[in-house]
């Protein structure tokens, strides 16, 4: 999202990616979140008198655009993420009263609840035993760098009680169905109740979600296929991407090339190239697609739109 600006002006509106040598940096700008829209809208609105129209017009369509909300996005990571880091207080030995940290599988509940199946010779079950405060630090599928997004959440964990233990279990295999040894004796079912999740998507776009926004959030169903559809589309319509980029984004400044990131049911974040190097800009879409096949019909909506060649149907 690059701004032809003064070093004063949208710089902290917005998000920008630029590939340099291979390697991401982030220069400037911040994308806007939900619970920070005002702060950025009131810095665009000074920083307006430094600004072409366009540039204005530009970042006010990026901190609108239709995106899920942050508890959405932090349940969409949990949900697709298998494997995370639980951290304990330690009860005994040198570590006793120090964090611990331990790689264990899990599974969410219906309201987001993460559900572990824990052996008694772990540490880390004991120290739950002894003090059920935790965190619990998950990333996103592939995590390579503190671009992608991670997050950690913080609350009590129990052990599942006796009557919910079955169901608990049930969940947990069909998310780790080699989990055989589920059914040992000396295993048990634990849920986390969380209090506070807090979360990082990238650069300059971190913030918290509380217990109850998290409970009642849904994860993104697009995001589970999103990289397919991704792949699809760069591989075979890039120009099509880069037509709907140029006829639905007041661009500030002309580009000549846009990469599908990701979907998700309200949009698309695209990586696009000008003159001066590549940033992302968001795309939302002209209304909600909770399907593989929804998403098919509004790209090919909205490239009809633009009035370019719609992609073959049949792929």
């Amino acid at each position: 999202m690059l701004l032809r600006l003064s070093a004063h002006s949208l710089s902290c509106s917005r998000q920008v990616f630029r590939l340099q040598q291979g390697r991401a940096s982030a220069v400037s700008r911040t994308r806007s979140q939900p619970q920070r829209h005002h702060r950025h809208a009131a810095m665009a609105s000074q920083a307006a008198a430094g600004a072409t129209e366009q540039a204005v017009t530009f970042a006010q369509h990026q901190q609108q655009a239709a995106r899920p909300t942050a508890a959405e996005r932090t349940r969409t990571l949990c949900a697709l993420s298998k494997s995370g880091v639980i951290s304990t207080l330690a009860c005994r030995g040198d570590e006793q009263g120090f964090p611990r940290g331990g790689v264990v599988e899990y599974v969410l509940d219906n309201t987001g609840r993460a559900l572990f199946s824990l052996s008694s010779l772990s540490g880390h079950t004991q120290d739950l035993l002894n003090n059920e405060r935790c965190s619990f630090t998950v990333t996103q599928p592939g995590f390579k760098d503190l671009s992608q997004g991670r997050l950690t959440v913080t609350g009590l964990t129990r052990k599942v009680p006796e009557a919910e233990s079955a169901e608990a279990k049930d969940a947990y295999r069909a998310a780790h169905p080699k989990s055989f040894w589920i059914d040992f004796g000396d295993f048990t079912m634990f849920r986390m109740e969380p209090l506070v999740v807090r979360y990082n998507f990238g650069f300059a776009s971190a913030g918290k979600v509380g217990a109850q926004e998290f409970a009642a959030a849904q994860p993104d169903p697009i995001a589970p296929i999103s990289q397919p559809i991704a792949t699809h589309v760069n591989d075979d319509h890039s120009k099509a991407t880069l037509a709907i980029v140029q006829h639905f984004v007041p661009l500030d400044a002309p580009i000549t090339a846009a990469r599908v990131l990701n979907f998700d049911r309200l949009g698309m974040e695209v990586l696009c190239t000008d003159a001066e190097g590549e940033f992302a800009c968001r795309v939302p879409f002209i209304r909600p697609a909770e399907t593989r096949d929804a998403v098919r019909q509004m790209f090919v909506e909205m490239l009809k739109d633009t009035q370019a060649p719609a992609p073959d149907a049949a792929q």
